[in-house]
């Protein structure tokens, strides 16, 4: 036992420093509280005027269309992968409508010198990957190489307006601008990272499992849900080992700690597993505490087997003389048993348990259940009574119901019956999609509209 919770502590340690480098994204201002849908966290697209003409360009296209299209530079994400990144920080704005997932993320990386567009999946008809990959290797990186950043951001957007607005144009045409005046000037992109004071930085946010040991008061107080949880788990298996050690035993321990105390244990762990690691994805971007189900899981199954094991083998003590009796071996019990507990035993729909005490010649019989559960026979009433076969006269499908007739006979008595059941039909396909094709127009309001992305889109370096 104790081994096992040094396991399960070294393993949730391991999962903490393998999650603990993701940064905190509710650090990053989000454009739409302004009604903007640029965040410009280095400063070049500020100074050029760029940001207003992006801004133009986006809100004209959302009012047109309803998609949305965020436009975000950072000077640093510390070595999380710009794809990875974008991915987040899509999902987390949640970039694009409800329901038509028609957002774009266009991110800009400085210090690894990448950019990366990331697609909705209602765009990935008009965007594929390939176009998305072409839009940035025409427009954008040539740009990005001779130090026009404002204007290779700008040409990529107009790209990206012009295959949602023409999605059925070929490939080579989509990637073909038609003559416009877009000047900007930027200054060198050393000159905008050493201005440190204009910069968006990002940290990384330590995991719940840093914060407890870090602040352990404060985090107990903040998840105190979560321990008040634990600990009713812990409690109960305590009380279940204290009993489970006792030199004396008793069939009543055994059925309350079956009955409730194994169950408060698992439920009370789960919820607080659940609880926690609900927190840690929401609140840590990291979600490493969904790793403690495996090992702390095993953990409760070990725990509450050997608890229920020892409360079953523990000796009793004779209710009529009060001396400690024994237990009688398999075969030894079935002189106690009548033939139809004997059958029951055979085919482990029950186990019986026999204690006899030396002194008196008492007897104490403990019924438990067995590996291959039955029903009480209807003539006998033992619980022999068991399914053999199944015959089907009728499928169900979406119009009507099915119909089968069950065959089930007693063990014991050899009592047999046929039921004749009725099944329901099937339910029909989920209609979900092909309802009506408007949009809501919120992301106007200051606020993304309730997009998310499944990882399309395409990245350059330069």
């Amino acid at each position: 036992m104790p081994r096992l919770f040094i396991l399960f502590l070294l393993f949730s340690c391991l999962a903490s420093s393998l999650f603990s480098e993701s940064l905190d994204l509710s650090s990053i201002p989000n454009p739409r509280l302004s009604n903007g849908w640029v965040l410009d966290g280095i400063g070049y697209l500020i100074d050029s005027g760029a940001e207003a003409r992006l801004n133009a360009l986006i809100g004209n296209l959302e009012q047109e269309t309803g998609a949305e299209i965020a436009v975000v530079t950072l000077s640093s994400i510390g070595e999380e992968s710009p794809k990875d990144f974008a991915v987040r920080l899509f999902n987390y704005w949640q970039i694009g409508k409800k329901g038509k997932e028609n957002g774009i993320l266009v991110l800009h990386i400085a210090d690894q010198r990448r950019v990366e567009i990331e697609i909705g999946y209602g765009n990935e008809g008009a965007i594929p990957d390939i176009i998305a990959k072409r839009i940035l290797e025409t427009h954008v990186i040539p740009n990005f190489k001779e130090g026009r950043f404002s204007l290779g951001l700008v040409l990529g957007v107009h790209s990206l307006i012009r295959c949602l607005k023409m999605p059925n144009l070929s490939l080579e045409k989509k990637l073909i601008l038609p003559k416009m005046e877009e000047q900007f000037n930027d200054n060198s992109m050393e000159y905008y990272l050493s201005q440190s004071d204009r910069l968006v930085t990002l940290k990384p946010v330590p995991g719940i499992f840093e914060r407890h040991l870090s602040s352990p008061f404060q985090s107990a107080k903040e998840y105190a849900t979560y321990w008040y949880a634990l600990g009713s788990s812990l409690l109960f298996l305590f009380i279940g080992s204290i009993l489970a050690v006792l030199p004396i035993g008793k069939f009543a321990f055994y059925q309350s700690y079956l009955h409730i105390g194994r169950w408060i244990v698992w439920l009370a762990t789960i919820f607080a597993v659940g609880f926690i690691s609900y927190s840690e994805y929401y609140e840590s971007e990291s979600f490493w505490s969904i790793l403690q189900i495996l090992p702390f899981g095993f953990l409760l199954l070990k725990a509450n087997g050997w608890i229920l094991k020892r409360l079953r083998e523990n000796p009793r003590s004779c209710g009529r003389c009060g001396n400690r009796m024994i237990k009688l071996n398999e075969k030894e019990d079935n002189a106690y048993l009548d033939a139809g507990e004997i059958t029951e035993e055979k085919i482990k729909s029950l186990d019986y348990d026999i204690w006899y005490c030396k002194n008196c010649q008492h007897t104490q019989k403990e019924k438990y259940s067995g590996e291959s559960p039955a029903s009480g026979c209807p003539r006998c009433s033992y619980k022999t009574f068991r399914e053999v076969s199944r015959t089907v006269i009728s499928v169900a499908t979406e119009s009507h119901g099915g119909e089968e007739i069950v065959n089930s006979n007693c063990a014991h008595c050899k009592h047999q019956s046929s039921v004749r059941i009725y099944t329901t039909k099937l339910s029909p396909p989920s209609s979900s999609g092909s309802g009506s094709s408007s949009w809501s127009s919120s992301g106007s309001s200051g606020s993304w509209g309730g997009g998310s992305s499944g990882g399309g889109g395409a990245g350059s370096s330069y």
